[in-house]
């Protein structure tokens, strides 16, 4: 039995597959629960002043409600918005949220531009900065080192 179908170019995972996302999913969740994370729900629609704010994604690239509001890209868009303008306490969150984006076409799809995930946050003092960074990647390569996933970690920030 195939895992997946493309109809259209669009991706379509069967029931065994996305039972396997939500048990990950819910697997993940209870580590970071046991870790002392916070979950916050984060909803989809963003203000433009995020994105302008965040300056990642231009607003000509994202997916546009109206000329004020968008379809989040990653959960960090909310993240942002939600705390804009608040004096935040060190804490360590997560958020699972869906994710809206033009991707690049692979291999017979059109283009990829909604999924799920979970993301980590850590709102931290500069004297801890590196330790709750060592804490989020760990938690991650540990999940996937259990499950004999292939990855690599990229070091890209500025």
């Amino acid at each position: 039995m195939n895992q997946t179908e493309i109809r259209d170019g669009v991706f379509f995972p069967n029931f065994e597959t996305s039972e396997l996302e939500r048990s990950l999913f819910i697997e993940f969740e209870i580590r970071l629960r046991n870790a002392g994370f916070k979950y916050l729900s984060i909803p989809s629609l963003v203000t433009k002043d995020t994105y302008d704010r965040q300056d990642v994604a231009p607003w000509e690239k994202v997916f546009k409600i109206d000329d004020n509001f968008a379809l989040a890209g990653s959960a960090e868009q909310g993240i942002l918005e939600y705390f804009k303008n608040k004096e935040v306490e060190p804490v360590t969150i997560y958020a699972k949220n869906q994710c809206f984006r033009a991707e690049k076409s692979y291999e017979g799809f059109k283009r990829l531009r909604e999924f799920q995930k979970i993301e980590q946050f850590a709102f931290c003092t500069e004297k801890t900065y590196k330790n709750s960074l060592d804490v989020l990647l760990g938690l991650s390569v540990d999940f996937l080192d259990y499950y004999s996933i292939k990855h690599r970690i990229v070091d890209v920030t500025t």
